[in-house]
C-alpha cells in the first residue's frame, strides 16, 4: 500500500505531529486572489498617482485610492500566504483556511471551521456537486460532507478537483482512520463520447 503522502497529488501537504494530522494545500481561488490583489494594486497605484499629479485635485481621491491599494495589498497577501487545511486534532475534525482572515470566506471551499468532535462523526461521503462540461471546460467539482450520528450533515469543503477529492478522502480514511466514502469511478468524457459514436 502507497504511503499517504504518496496519494496525494503535487501541491498537497501532509504533515504529522503529536496526535496531529493535517493536509494542505493551495487551490485556484488563492492565486486568483494573488492576480487580482496583484491587479487591483498596479490600477491603484496608477489612479493615486494621477489623482496626486493633476491640476484638479478630486477632494478624497487619493484617500480612496490608497484605502482601493491596501486592499489589494491584502487580498494578495491572503493568496500568497493562506493555505486550505483539513486538520485532526483534539479529537475533531476541522476544515479552515489561513492564517490571514479572510472577508470572503466561503470562496475558499471550507464550510466547517468550528470542528466536528469525532465521537459524533458516523463518517465522510465524498459527492459530485457539478457535472463535467466538456464544451466549457468545466471539469466535474466534490463537496465533503460530514455525516453525524445524530443524522445531520455538516459540509466541510466544496468544489474539489476529483484528483484531490479521491486522495484526501484516501489520505483521512487511511492515516486518519476516518471512515470515509468515496466517490464511484466514472469513465474519461472522451471514452463515453466514443462509445456513443459507434
Amino acid at each position: 500500500m502507497a504511503s499517504a503522502e504518496a496519494l496525494l497529488p503535487e501541491g498537497f501537504r501532509l504533515k504529522r505531529a503529536s496526535g496531529t494530522l493535517t493536509v494542505s494545500w493551495r487551490g485556484p481561488t488563492h492565486w486568483l486572489f494573488v492576480v487580482a490583489g496583484a491587479s487591483g494594486a498596479v490600477l491603484s497605484v496608477i489612479l493615486l498617482t494621477g489623482s496626486l499629479l493633476t491640476s484638479q485635485r478630486l477632494t478624497g481621491a487619493p484617500f480612496l485610492f490608497g484605502l482601493a491599494l491596501l486592499f489589494s495589498a491584502y487580498m494578495m497577501l491572503v493568496g500568497i500566504c493562506n493555505r486550505t487545511r483539513i486538520r485532526i486534532c483534539e479529537d475533531r475534525l476541522r476544515a479552515e483556511n489561513g492564517p490571514l482572515p479572510c472577508i470572503f470566506p466561503s470562496i475558499f471551499q471550507v464550510g466547517c471551521k468550528r470542528g466536528i468532535p469525532l465521537d459524533q462523526l458516523r463518517g465522510i461521503r465524498i459527492e459530485k456537486e457539478l457535472q463535467a462540461d466538456p464544451p466549457e471546460g468545466r471539469l466535474p467539482t466534490y463537496a465533503f460532507h460530514a455525516d453525524l450520528r445524530d443524522g445531520t450533515v455538516e459540509t466541510l469543503l466544496t468544489r474539489m478537483e476529483e484528483e484531490g477529492a479521491r486522495s484526501l478522502g484516501q489520505v483521512l480514511a487511511d492515516a486518519g482512520g476516518l471512515a470515509v466514502i468515496l466517490p464511484a469511478e466514472e469513465p474519461p468524457v472522451g471514452a463515453i463520447c466514443r462509445l456513443h459514436r459507434r
